[in-house]
């Protein structure tokens, strides 16, 4: 990969992606990390999957609502695939979406 598409990348999560973390309080502790792309733009999701290479795409989604698009989503869950793909990206991003991947990295290294 080279520094272009992983600028693009970069801005493409910034902009459109998110990275959460799921608890599960039932009867035993759980928690997931996630990472997401969702856009109606069809093409440049699929472009983030094929340029970063790991993840799925689904879609399209439809949503209700009168001029709402169909949506597509890009994600992943895997511990592996989360911590690559942070340390990747990590650098690159604006401070709000740095800090989030600096908890995740140090959330999944602890474990």
């Amino acid at each position: 990969m080279n520094d272009k598409e992983l600028g693009w990348l970069a801005g493409i999560f910034d902009g459109e992606g998110c990275l959460t973390v799921n608890h599960y309080a039932g009867d035993g502790h759980f928690e997931q990390w996630r990472a997401t792309v969702a856009m109606s733009d069809e093409d440049v999701v699929r472009r983030f999957h094929m340029l970063i290479g790991i993840g799925t795409v689904r879609g399209p989604y439809i949503q209700t609502g009168a001029g709402r698009l169909p949506m597509w989503q890009w994600n992943i869950g895997r511990r592996e695939d989360i911590l690559n793909f942070c340390a990747l990206l990590k650098p690159e991003m604006g401070g709000r979406r740095a800090a989030k991947m600096a908890e995740c990295l140090d959330d999944l290294v602890a474990k």
